[in-house]
C-alpha cells in the first residue's frame, strides 16, 4: 500500500521544503531550509558558508485551505572563517516568529478590523498584533503611517453579582464602587 504523499509550494523567496511535518484537519506543519549558501558575518563582514550546527524555529505562516500553518525553520548556525564568531542564520522572507506575508495581512486587516478580531482572524496573539501594528505604523518607510486606527474594548463592570454576600443583599461591588 502507498503512503500518503503531499507536495507543497510555499511560494516564498529562497526557501526550499523539507518535508511535510504533519498533515491534520487544522493544522499544517512544513519543515524548510534556507537556500543562501554564503551568509554574511555581522561582526566583520566575511562572507562565511562553513555551519557550526542547525536550531529548529517555527515560524508562523498565512492559512493553507483554511489551516493553520507553521513552518519549521532549519536555521543554520554559522562560523566566521575571519574572526571566528558564530551567528544565527537571517532570512528576508521571516520577521521573527512570522513570515513577512502574515505580518502584512496583519497589518492591512487591522486598519479596518479591532486587534481582537484580527487575533483571532489570524491565529495570532493579540498583543502580537498591537506591537506588529504599531510598529509598521510608526516606522518612517512605510506609506500611510498615520492611516492605522486603534480602537480598545471598554472594560464594563460584571452584569451579576460578585459574590454570596453581594448576591443575598443585593448590592454590587463593581468598578469604582466604595467599599464600606
Amino acid at each position: 500500500m502507498a503512503r500518503d504523499v503531499m507536495t507543497i509550494r510555499l511560494h516564498l523567496p529562497q526557501i526550499r521544503v523539507l518535508e511535510v511535518i504533519e498533515d491534520a484537519p487544522g493544522a499544517l506543519r512544513v519543515s524548510v531550509e534556507s537556500t543562501l549558501l554564503r551568509l554574511r558575518c555581522p561582526q566583520c563582514g566575511f562572507r562565511c558558508r562553513r555551519v557550526h550546527d542547525r536550531r529548529d524555529k517555527k515560524v508562523r505562516d498565512l492559512e493553507v485551505s483554511g489551516r493553520r500553518t507553521v513552518l519549521v525553520w532549519s536555521r543554520r548556525r554559522m562560523v566566521c572563517d575571519n574572526c571566528d564568531s558564530r551567528f544565527l542564520e537571517d532570512h528576508p522572507a521571516f520577521e521573527g516568529a512570522l513570515t513577512g506575508r502574515l505580518a502584512r495581512r496583519l497589518v492591512a486587516d487591522a486598519k479596518v478590523m479591532t486587534f481582537s478580531a484580527v487575533a483571532r482572524r489570524l491565529w495570532v496573539p493579540i498583543i502580537r498584533s498591537w506591537a506588529l501594528t504599531r510598529g509598521f505604523a510608526l516606522h518612517p518607510g512605510t506609506r500611510n503611517r498615520y492611516e492605522i486606527r486603534y480602537t480598545r474594548t471598554q472594560h464594563r463592570p460584571p452584569s451579576r453579582p460578585v459574590n454570596d454576600h453581594d448576591r443575598v443583599s443585593g448590592t454590587h461591588r463593581g468598578f469604582g464602587a466604595r467599599r464600606r
